[in-house]
């Protein structure tokens, strides 16, 4: 099935065909004179040119006057329209998308967006809501919420398991908790490090602001596997070190973490929020959701989604992913509940003295190899597996950056810097099957 699936989250929509991502554009639109430009080529216009960039059109959609004027474009919607046609042109042309639309798009503004759609050159094959596309891949207890990050705001979404089916339920945003205001923290952090250490402020000049916003997902991509990194601009280079960004983070992550209800049972984490500094430390047992996820929801449940007849129905439940299937069908993404009992490794060219250090390992436990020999050290203790960081580059665990030690679960994913992975797995006792 080679469906074309529309992903409309602001921060970074992406257009797919089957698996594979075709194009992504954040919802960017830079304005010259009467044309218009979206996407990436706008947003690296932002600091540039400030007055002629607009990025509250899919969070606002509606018809109200643009304030203040923007152009030709009457209201967010002439610009929703527009993007829509770009993204159609530079996707091939597809006759048909499924959209996956965020669950902060209310009523009225899905109305409109139909609206739209109708007069641009696809039709709409289905719609669903992300969260519960992206949560029908994950086994999950009775209740959970699922947290994603959109431009403005973050938003959480109450995922609820009731006969088999996992339902939508309340819907909460946190303004001001967004990609953007993470950006401007860490743009911050970054420009007070280059003061102290050179006397250079990036933000005092348009351009090298822009380099510095270009740059940030570098910075975290870097800091993600070290403590402290070189970071140079213009000429100038001035060390970062992850302690700071965490600090930077913290404000907001803090926010976002107050919305999360006490009785959460389980949280899906959006994985740009697991790349932060500071947020291993305390979303520590979240579950990472990958933007894939969205797509392998809607392709589990493509019939569902799109329907039979003519009509397009908005999707907020689907069948609950349960444990078992979940082992069966996509046992590389799944997190169970219960406690390890052995390791699986994949081992392939894999140099045999490489050797994760386990001790007190149960009988049924064998030796298990890592990638790179020092990155990680694997503990057993009375039931209960536990993973400390080594002197090494730092592996990831679920997505997350290794950086204290932690216990595991079943379905936990250890990765190291070249891409090998020890996978937790479930296993029975001695009166059962083994996995």
């Amino acid at each position: 099935m080679n469906e074309f699936i529309l992903d409309l989250n602001d921060r970074n929509l992406t257009l797919w065909r089957g698996d594979q991502a075709l194009l992504s554009s954040p919802g960017y639109c830079f304005r010259q004179a009467d044309s218009y430009q979206f996407g990436e080529a706008a947003r690296e216009q932002a600091r540039l040119h400030p007055r002629s960039i607009q990025h509250r059109y899919w969070w606002q959609l509606g018809l109200e006057p643009l304030q203040p004027a923007f152009g030709a474009a009457r209201h967010s919607a002439d610009l929703v329209h527009q993007h829509l046609l770009q993204l159609h042109e530079l996707g091939g042309k597809p006759d048909s998308l499924i959209l996956a639309v965020p669950g902060s798009m209310h009523t009225e503004q899905l109305s409109l967006l139909l609206g739209i759609v109708s007069q641009c050159p696809f039709e709409v094959a289905g719609i669903v809501d992300r969260a519960i596309a992206s949560a029908a891949t994950v086994a999950l207890p009775d209740h959970g919420y699922l947290l994603e990050l959109q431009l403005h705001q973050s938003l959480i979404t109450q995922l609820q398991q009731v006969d088999g089916q996992l339902l939508r339920g309340t819907v909460t945003p946190i303004p001001g908790c967004g990609w953007l205001a993470l950006q401007d923290a860490l743009a911050n952090a970054i420009a007070d490090t280059f003061i102290r250490q050179t006397r250079f402020d990036p933000r005092r000049k348009a351009t090298s602001e822009q380099v510095l916003y270009d740059q940030l997902g570098s910075v975290l991509q870097q800091l993600g596997q070290h403590s402290e990194y070189n970071f140079e601009l213009e000429g100038r280079q001035a060390r970062l070190e992850r302690s700071a960004l965490e600090a930077s983070c913290q404000p907001v992550i803090e926010r976002i973490t107050r919305a999360v209800p006490e009785s959460c049972q389980r949280l899906l984490l959006d994985s740009v929020v697991a790349s932060l500094p500071g947020s291993s430390s305390t979303f520590g047992d979240a579950h990472i959701c990958s933007a894939e996820q969205v797509v392998q929801g809607i392709r589990l449940h493509h019939e569902l989604i799109t329907g039979s007849g003519a009509d397009v129905h908005h999707i907020t439940q689907l069948p609950a992913k349960t444990t078992a299937a979940m082992a069966a069908t996509t046992a590389a993404t799944a997190v169970t509940t219960a406690p390890p009992t052995a390791v699986a490794t994949t081992t392939e060219t894999v140099e045999p003295t490489n050797q994760v250090e386990v001790t007190a390992a149960p009988p049924q436990l064998q030796p298990t190899t890592a990638t790179e020999s020092g990155s990680f050290r694997l503990e057993y203790e009375a039931g209960t597996f536990t993973l400390h960081p080594g002197s090494g580059n730092l592996p990831t665990v679920n997505g997350h950056p290794l950086r204290a030690a932690m216990q595991l679960r079943a379905g936990d994913r250890v990765e190291t810097v070249d891409g090998k992975r020890i996978t937790i797995a479930a296993m029975e006792t001695d009166d059962g099957p083994q996995t």
